[in-house]
């Protein structure tokens, strides 16, 4: 069982139950998150200030308050799942946060469909559907990943960290407006690199 299946279980590509199509907003906007692709991150300068944030996430305590599921707190306390640590974790869930103004954070399954940790997820497309199960349209949000995979969540069972968030009730603004100043600090590079030739 690899990571994939961990963080969405043994459940089939797309969940049980009839899609009825994109889920509407109040404000009637259809939330769809896509992934910046002239992404910030490849600037040294702005990946050096993203990185002093996430370094500094990294560096909080997680605690846990409450008496209930005590195996599932006793794997938290330890780290948040198999492959990272806390600090780990922290660091790039900041990094997703602050580059791409979105992120997600979902639970991980052991082969039963048992709880066992959470994963800071980095999809390129997020899009929220609704599932008819019985009488209730149940929304869904429905990841496409860059190798080709998808999947599919409960939109309830998902924790969404945002910034800028605007016209979208549950995803941040993406960086467009960030082009101008990405094209200004290229510039400014090339010029520094032609002047010292």
């Amino acid at each position: 069982m690899g990571l994939f299946d961990r963080l969405f279980g043994r459940q089939p590509e797309e969940p049980k139950g009839q899609l009825v199509g994109s889920y509407r907003m109040i404000n009637g906007y259809t939330p769809v998150f896509h992934r910046f692709n002239g992404s910030i991150y490849e600037s040294e300068l702005v990946r050096a200030a993203i990185n002093a944030i996430s370094v500094n996430c990294g560096k909080l305590q997680v605690t846990f308050q409450g008496a209930a599921k005590p195996p599932l707190q006793t794997k938290l306390k330890r780290s948040p799942n198999e492959v990272q640590t806390w600090s780990q974790f922290l660091a790039r869930l900041a990094t997703i946060l602050y580059v791409h103004n979105t992120a997600f954070i979902v639970p991980t399954f052991d082969q039963y469909g048992d709880m066992t940790g959470v994963y800071s997820l980095l999809p390129d497309r997020c899009e929220v559907v609704g599932y008819k199960q019985g009488k209730e349209v149940v929304p869904y949000l429905r990841y496409k990943f860059r190798w080709g995979e998808t999947a599919a969540i409960e939109l309830a069972r998902v924790g969404i960290m945002t910034r800028y968030q605007y016209r979208d009730d549950l995803f941040g603004e993406p960086n467009g407006a960030l082009i101008p100043t990405m094209e200004l600090i290229s510039m400014q590079n090339q010029g520094i690199r032609e002047g010292v030739k």
